[in-house]
């Protein structure tokens, strides 16, 4: 008989990095902790290429959130603790990447 495996969900840790602002570009991820899923919020003064990814502690891209030209104001995506396979990840520590116009914005995310 196989046991059943209960889906991780996802937790954030304490980052002083969590709330980044520079040059017209803020990035936070909350709720800080979460259970159920992480939410990226980022703000675009101007229009800008925007590429969001979540990576693992070997710095492995799990998930791609975004990737294309995003429009200025204020924007939300959530992670709901799946790679790009849809497979539950694993326990661990996870950093969010948001790369936009070529300058990263980072914070962390963990499953627990």
């Amino acid at each position: 008989m196989q046991k059943s495996q209960a889906r991780i969900k996802p937790a954030l840790v304490y980052n002083r990095n969590a709330d980044k602002s520079n040059g017209g570009v803020s990035l936070k991820v909350l709720p800080n902790p979460v259970k159920t899923s992480a939410t990226i919020q980022y703000t675009l003064a101007n229009m800008g290429k925007v590429n969001i990814t979540i990576y693992n502690y070997l710095q492995q891209p799990v998930k791609v959130l975004a990737n294309g030209d995003g429009a200025a104001g204020f924007h939300t995506i959530t992670w709901d603790g799946r790679n790009t396979n849809g497979t539950n990840a694993i326990s661990g520590l996870y950093r969010v990447v948001a790369i936009i116009d070529g300058k990263s914005y980072n914070s962390f995310a963990g499953n627990q």
